[in-house]
């Protein structure tokens, strides 16, 4: 399916079963426009594209390609540049993807269960990750933020992320609940400053 219109509303291809691939010619793109299209594999954006809801992707479980992702962008408060909450939650088969690099955000539950997904290409830094974002994405191993931050990541951003390590020493200001729960490679982090929190099970069945 090819599509040459300057906006998708909101939920236009929700549970369309049957669709496989498509390709967007699009400007702008609603809320869960794709949720529950359990048979779409591929997915390509032609052009420099706005998100403008959140949940774009939800539990496309067959989907394993989206090529041009780098040209969308989401508009999100203090952030220009994020990854709307539930954009690729689900989304089971999805091995790799590539961001925006001005990328600042990733939203709430962005990846939650992506469990094959291995890389996140992107020449961001980025600065904030909300709750459940990359949850029980089991083969993620590597994460491209900013070095230089302080972090306190909310509940469960890495539950059950079974191969994360970091590249560089992780420095935390606090660690919520499961914030790395089950991060079995999770080699070293850095607590800084006097006043860390760390909430119960942050770091349980850490190996």
């Amino acid at each position: 399916l090819l599509t040459n219109f300057r906006v998708i509303e909101d939920y236009a291809f929700e549970n369309c079963i049957n669709l496989k691939t498509i390709t967007l010619n699009v400007r702008e793109i609603g809320k869960a426009v794709f949720a529950g299209c359990t048979n779409l594999q591929q997915v390509e954006f032609k052009n420099q594209c706005t998100m403008k809801g959140d949940y774009l992707f939800l539990d496309c479980s067959s989907l394993s390609s989206v090529k041009g992702f780098e040209l969308l962008e989401g508009p999100d408060g203090t952030y220009r540049y994020t990854l709307r909450n539930g954009t690729f939650k689900g989304c089971k088969k999805l091995t790799d993807i590539t961001l925006s690099n001005k990328m600042e955000k990733i939203g709430e539950s962005a990846f939650e269960g992506c469990e094959s997904l291995k890389n996140i290409n992107v020449n961001a830094v980025l600065k904030q990750l909300k709750k459940r974002a990359f949850m029980d994405c089991k083969s993620l191993e590597r994460l491209p933020i900013d070095w230089e931050m302080t972090w306190n990541f909310p509940d469960s951003t890495f539950y059950r992320c079974h191969n994360l390590d970091f590249s560089e020493e992780l420095h935390l200001s606090a660690a919520n609940n499961h914030t790395f729960g089950e991060c079995y490679k999770l080699s070293h982090v850095l607590l800084q400053g006097k006043n860390n929190v760390i909430k119960d099970s942050a770091f349980i069945d850490c190996h």
